[in-house]
């Protein structure tokens, strides 16, 4: 438990954090639900409309991801953001770039019924916002991206810990929904999985020099690393 933080005070924050994700999950549901319905309207060619909406998801999810990045407030990623992670009434950014990601992901499945083609409009999105490697030279690893914080087992433990407690609300928030409300994840969505840990609390890499988002591996031997300014 948190020094000075209540049990109950806690609980409080999850089930915070839980609607946070909701409100997310339903905006991200919204523009892409726009996004197609715009399609329609502009009677996009039929070999025309995978690349409508893969183009037009990765401007989406830029979006998001900038905004995600701005509520940082840091240059990089910081590690030291997991101390918060029950401390705060909104779950970090980090968390909050991974949730959409998957939330745009299921949406995709109400569009595309070929699973190549979801991992084609995917690959755009992640191009865009993950595929770091190229500017950092390898090194990215060091804390300088900041959704990798999610990508701990910390971080990962504590976004199914919001999972489990949006799924325990579902149905009460049902009534209250706007719009699309992303289904109920089914128990075996719930049990959590060390498949997406790619870093330690401390921000070193557990997998080389990966893109959790991409699951690409750009290992690099650490005497071939190049040198950053403030690195050691």
């Amino acid at each position: 438990m948190m020094k000075g933080l209540s049990k109950n005070q806690i609980e409080k924050n999850i089930t915070q954090q839980a609607l946070e994700l909701d409100a997310d999950s339903s905006a991200v549901c919204m523009l892409i639900n726009l996004m197609m319905y715009d399609m329609h309207n502009r009677h996009i060619l039929k070999n025309e409309e995978k690349k409508y909406v893969r183009t037009n998801l990765a401007y989406i999810m830029a979006g998001i991801s900038t905004a995600f990045c701005l509520f940082d407030q840091n240059t990089g990623a910081n590690f030291k953001i997991l101390n918060k992670l029950e401390k705060t009434k909104h779950p970090i950014p980090a968390i909050r770039l991974v949730y959409a990601q998957e939330i745009a992901n299921s949406c995709l499945y109400n569009y595309f019924h070929d699973e190549m083609e979801i991992r084609e409009v995917e690959s755009e999105w992640q191009k865009m916002i993950c595929d770091v490697e190229a500017d950092y030279g390898g090194t990215v690893d060091m804390g300088q991206v900041f959704y990798y914080p999610a990508y701990t087992e910390k971080g990962q433990r504590h976004l199914f810990r919001i999972k489990r407690r949006l799924t325990d609300m579902h149905e009460s928030l049902v009534p209250f929904a706007l719009g699309n409300i992303a289904k109920k994840l089914d128990e075996e969505d719930l049990e959590y999985s060390n498949a997406e840990v790619y870093f330690d609390e401390k921000g070193k890499s557990l997998c080389g020099w990966i893109n959790p988002a991409t699951g690409k591996n750009f290992a690099v031997r650490a005497d071939k690393m190049p040198v950053i300014k403030g690195k050691k």
